[in-house]
């Protein structure tokens, strides 16, 4: 049987960084549990892609988060052994986000925890390192009004709540700590944008300073922004009038408004698969928008059925939906013809979805999506680039209504 663990190793990632033998063979025997705590000697220079705490591996440690609504145990799936481990939560789940390494559970009255996965993939342009270390949760923020947003990238998460902006060090994070750094008031949502950050608000998006100074007004011409996504070549945000793209040169920071062609629908939650230049949002009743960074194009994608989630697999050739009756499709791009089909999943209109819901949500890594079947603790793992075939079949030990992917 071809399983994902299998596959993980066909893969080619770099190489790994070994800084002794007794990491050596512990990664060689396939030690997926094991963390490195014991640092360098101190007469060595560090090697690159050292972690204290944390083990390197030679791929993605990928996983699921997903929790009951309502519940308070986190549960963690791993991808590749199918076995589960759980994190006690001190809040009341009801709206979950993620960043790739922490996982962000929220209630209706504006506590947030924040949990370390111990899975992440660092990011350093020309190669990627992954790691591995022990879950565990970090503590619980309170807010003043329901958390709405967090957005966690490089070093630094903010929070959207109410209509005040939380400015978390992610840095601190990674060391266990919770330190909030500022609050930006009058604020829709902020984006982390290399040392800066991109605000929104009525007025539309500014570049600004982590004391809310504005750098530059860039994107003053997006009406009623909502809606981002991080991509390799920049970053966008869904407008009223279009996708406004943000790009950075160093000190240069330059936008471009992609206008709607093709439906007059408004793109408000983008999907992407990580480090990738593409990404795909809900365009009304009718389709989807496929928004491609490094080619700055917009482009519209008629579908058969209104969607309840889309997504990209960043090939310039397709797009993912989910429709309402619970099919999942493959579209091309340039001509809206479906390439694929599948039924069988758990979807609902996208009005009706809880905050953070997974019912009617695809996630998707380099190479799998993950989506919710109709069966009770069931996620399908989709081969998107072999029609839309089932690879596996996940058996999970409680009701995912709030799940995210993590590790990616």
């Amino acid at each position: 049987m071809y399983t994902h663990a299998a596959r993980r190793a066909s893969r080619s990632s770099p190489a790994l960084l070994i800084w002794g033998a007794t990491v050596a063979a512990a990664l060689i025997a396939g030690c997926a549990g094991c963390a490195v705590t014991t640092p360098p000697q101190t007469d060595a220079p560090v090697p690159h892609g050292y972690v204290e705490g944390a083990a390197e591996m030679s791929e993605a440690q990928t996983g699921l988060a997903y929790v009951a609504n309502g519940a308070r145990e986190l549960a963690l799936f791993d991808l590749a052994t199918e076995t589960e481990q759980t994190v006690a939560l001190q809040v009341t789940a009801e709206a979950m986000y993620e960043d790739g390494r922490f996982v962000y559970v929220s209630d209706a009255r504006g506590a947030l925890e924040v949990i370390d996965t111990g899975v992440w993939t660092m990011d350093h342009g020309d190669h990627v390192h992954y790691y591995q270390a022990e879950p565990r949760s970090l503590g619980v923020l309170h807010f003043d009004a329901p958390v709405r947003d967090v957005i966690g990238h490089g070093t630094r998460t903010t929070v959207s709540a109410g209509q005040d902006v939380k400015l978390l060090d992610r840095h601190a994070l990674e060391n266990g700590e919770l330190r909030e750094l500022g609050t930006l008031a009058d604020s829709d949502f902020a984006v982390p944008f290399d040392v800066r950050l991109l605000l929104a608000n009525a007025t539309g998006v500014t570049v600004v300073d982590e004391e809310g100074a504005v750098v530059s007004e860039v994107g003053a011409e997006c009406i009623d922004p909502a809606g981002w996504a991080i991509l390799r070549s920049g970053t966008v945000i869904g407008c009223e009038n279009g996708v406004l793209l943000v790009k950075s040169t160093g000190v240069e920071v330059t936008a471009t408004l992609l206008p709607y062609t093709g439906s007059d629908a408004r793109a408000e939650a983008f999907v992407s698969r990580p480090r990738s230049n593409e990404a795909a949002a809900v365009a009304g009743t009718g389709g989807a928008w496929s928004v491609d960074a490094a080619g700055e194009t917009l482009t519209f994608v008629p579908l058969s059925e209104p969607a309840t989630a889309v997504a990209s697999p960043a090939n310039s050739a397709h797009v993912l939906s989910l429709g309402e009756a619970g099919t999942l499709r493959s579209v091309e791009l340039d001509t809206g013809e479906e390439v694929a089909a599948r039924p069988g999943f758990a979807s609902r209109p996208a009005e009706e979805h809880p905050a953070g819901s997974s019912n009617g949500v695809i996630s998707l890594d380099p190479s799998r999506a993950y989506v919710v079947a109709a069966d009770p603790r069931t996620v399908a793992e989709i081969d998107y680039v072999d029609e839309l075939r089932v690879a596996r079949t996940l058996e999970l030990s409680q009701q995912p209504d709030l799940m995210l992917e993590i590790g990616r």
